[in-house]
């Protein structure tokens, strides 16, 4: 099942590059890239990579359990990767809203809780192991041994 969903997701994911393409040659490509441009950019072309990287590791029976051992600790930082420079972009927006004198306190309460959503991921990520299955199923997953 895991792995018709990452199929389905990467191909949504391809769909969207293809029809939004010349936007992005348009908004991103062809004028000056500030910080939010390259965040956009390195988004936009490290996820479909990782994605690809997913979808070998769900159906490739040959992996051994050292390979899926790295792959997991590979597949938490994709994820946190993914999500980190999407909370960055919400920041910088968050920093371009705020009109009033405060601009630094209305930014360092939301860039506190990331720092500390980046460590509890970190945190979590050593902790990840792989998912036990019957012999006849090849897939390599993650699961966290966190302590009860």
């Amino acid at each position: 099942m895991a792995v018709f969903v990452a199929v389905a997701s990467f191909t949504v994911l391809c769909w969207d590059h293809i029809i939004t393409f010349a936007d992005e040659v348009a908004l991103i490509w062809c004028k000056r890239k500030g910080p939010l441009g390259y965040l956009f950019l390195l988004n936009r072309y490290i996820t479909p990579l990782g994605f690809i990287v997913k979808i070998v590791a769900l159906t490739l029976p040959t992996w051994s359990t050292e390979s899926c051992r790295k792959f997991i600790r590979f597949e938490g930082a994709m994820a946190t990767i993914g999500v980190s420079i999407a909370e960055l972009i919400m920041l910088l927006r968050v920093y371009a809203l705020c009109l009033w004198r405060s601009r630094r306190l209305a930014t360092a309460i939301p860039c506190l809780i990331f720092l500390v959503w980046v460590a509890l991921e970190a945190c979590l990520m050593t902790r990840g192991e792989i998912v036990s299955h019957a012999q006849q199923v090849h897939s390599c997953r993650e699961v966290y041994d966190l302590p009860p």
